[in-house]
């Protein structure tokens, strides 16, 4: 795995549009609000074109969408790529990829949601760590959340995934695992099976959180991957955040979900890291080592 140059506030990001168009009525004050969001943590900021597109709920065609990405991180003059969106959109353009200029132009890339579909293919096609991480309309204020993406990205990650100002994620099943950190939002994951960047777990810490999915949707999204042999190649699972996402009444509740899915999984499952749709949302640097000792009760840097 190559891990990008770090990056301090004060290099400069390149803000792009790759998912769902911004919504407003003022679509530039939207974007310079983004914009000065990311100014505030200390970055310099190039806003890329693509940020005021629209194409039905796009920030652009397929097309134009894809030289986007690659335009960015053959840009000489940045020193990251910053998604400004999620929504959806990312899975229309991987066909129109040239992997070869990421992997000729490795930088830390950020995003999360439905950017997991470029993180999945990044580290697998360019063999390139990413930073699960927030997007300029949800930044962290809370000291501890902005420590954990500042230090990410320069690639002093704490010792530990989960800061001591929060608790540590609870111990669905007790182990040790290590491996390289995969994964991000649950629905996008189960997405990439059959094809070519279905989502390789072998050996590796198999990380999941999503927003606004009912508790059945999660439940078959699990059951998809279980059957695929995800959870059985992986070295370990961390739960991260399941936002908004409501239990049909005389229903499973979530926790027993997890806990039929995962009731033969014989391996570390820790859950509730405070990663995904959420407010402070942790930075999870995808493509690092990490170790899962429930002993420890937390997930640990292992280089």
């Amino acid at each position: 795995m190559v891990y990008p140059k770090p990056l301090h506030p004060g290099d400069t990001v390149r803000l792009i549009g790759v998912a769902s168009r911004i919504e407003g009525d003022d679509l530039p004050l939207e974007v310079r609000k983004r914009a000065e969001m990311l100014e505030a943590l200390g970055f310099k900021v190039k806003v890329d074109a693509s940020c005021y597109r629209k194409y039905g709920y796009l920030c652009g065609t397929d097309e134009e969408r894809a030289k986007t990405l690659m335009a960015a991180f053959d840009d000489d003059g940045a020193d990251g790529v910053w998604c400004i969106r999620g929504g959806y959109g990312c899975l229309r353009l991987l066909p129109l990829v040239d992997w070869q200029v990421i992997r000729a132009n490795p930088k830390a890339f950020v995003g999360y949601s439905d950017i997991t579909t470029l993180h999945m293919a990044i580290n697998q096609r360019c063999h390139l760590a990413t930073f699960h991480g927030p997007m300029p309309g949800n930044l962290p204020e809370a000291t501890w959340a902005k420590q954990s993406l500042l230090a990410a990205l320069a690639g002093d990650a704490d010792e530990t995934l989960s800061p001591a100002e929060l608790p540590p994620p609870e111990v669905l099943h007790p182990g040790v695992g290590t491996g390289e950190i995969t994964g991000g939002n649950l629905s996008l994951v189960t997405a990439s099976l059959g094809t070519p960047d279905e989502i390789d777990t072998e050996g590796k810490l198999l990380f999941l959180e999503d927003v606004g999915e009912k508790v059945y949707a999660l439940d078959r999204y699990l059951y998809e991957l279980k059957q695929a042999g995800k959870f059985a190649a992986c070295s370990g699972v961390i739960l991260g955040q399941f936002t908004h996402c409501p239990a049909e009444e005389d229903g499973f509740t979530l926790q027993e979900v997890l806990r039929d899915v995962f009731a033969d999984v014989h391996k570390p499952i820790v859950s509730g890291l405070w990663a995904g749709h959420v407010d402070n949302s942790l930075t999870v640097p995808l493509g690092r080592k990490y170790c899962i000792d429930t002993c420890r009760g937390n997930v640990y840097r292992c280089e």
